[in-house]
């Protein structure tokens, strides 16, 4: 008898009083799940409350993540919408500059990859300076980094303005009065040359020579802005010319007669040749 009487009130029961069931309908249809909660009587009170209480407040924190999420995509794609109609301008001193990074991290720093047309001096990279600054307020620290025409933003920087706080200027490539010597200097090389070079890279710029000697050996001479120079035994094969080095580093005259610098996989940059 008493099995069959459970049995019965097993069967019986109603479909919100099931506790599994009302359970999976709270989570998975809040908050209307909600509703055969309170109507059934598989929990007591204390049990319901806490229950909707904790749904609530867990559905509310994800809520929150994605709108924080959506703000932070708005504000960022704000950002890029405005560098990109920015890229392009005259500044103050009529400098047509071009930016070609940036990151912004809140209100703490700015950082910017400017790309110039031509070399310019500490003056006109101060007025740069504080122009991008005024034109962006709000950070309280900028960090600026100028490119040589040709150069992306991964490039050394041929020079720098920081305001971290206050601005410091810093040219740390050839100025004009350097590469105009530089270019000019004599090298004294052996035998026939091959081709001549300027490569114009940041704190590195240097006239690279190659050369063939009487004994049909290849020879790179590389004359540096302080007038030191380097000699490096090279072994041509095909259009390439390899040197012993750590990073698999060769160099390739290319079609045109500009000089790239590849490593086993990769281009790291291309020169014009001299006349």
């Amino acid at each position: 008898m008493s099995t069959t009487s459970n049995f019965h009130s097993s069967s019986n029961r109603r479909w919100y009083d099931k506790k599994r069931f009302t359970l999976l309908l709270s989570f998975f249809c809040f908050p209307l799940g909600l509703i055969p909660l309170w109507m059934g009587k598989s929990f007591n009170l204390a049990g319901k409350i806490f229950i909707s209480g904790g749904l609530g407040l867990l559905f509310s924190i994800a809520l929150l993540s994605d709108k924080n999420k959506n703000t932070n995509s708005l504000s960022n794609n704000n950002l890029n919408n405005i560098e990109n109609k920015k890229l392009n301008k005259n500044t103050e001193n009529n400098v047509k500059i071009e930016i070609i990074s940036t990151d912004f991290f809140m209100n703490i720093k700015a950082s910017f990859g400017v790309r110039l047309p031509y070399r310019v001096d500490k003056t006109q990279l101060e007025k740069i300076a504080n122009d991008i600054k005024s034109q962006h307020p709000g950070y309280e620290k900028y960090f600026i980094t100028y490119h040589l025409p040709g150069e992306n933003a991964e490039s050394v920087a041929w020079a720098t303005t920081h305001f971290d706080p206050t601005l410091a200027v810093k040219i740390l490539g050839l100025t004009s009065e350097e590469y105009e010597e530089l270019r000019n200097s004599k090298v004294d090389v052996k035998g026939k040359i091959v081709g001549k070079w300027f490569i114009d890279s940041g704190m590195t710029s240097r006239i690279l020579i190659i050369s063939e000697d009487n004994k049909n050996q290849f020879i790179e001479t590389t004359r540096f802005k302080d007038g030191s120079i380097s000699e490096i035994k090279l072994t041509k094969k095909d259009n390439k010319y390899l040197y012993k080095n750590a990073l698999g580093e060769y160099l390739k005259v290319e079609e045109d007669g500009r000089l790239s610098l590849h490593t086993s996989n990769k281009l790291l940059g291309t020169y014009e040749k001299m006349d």
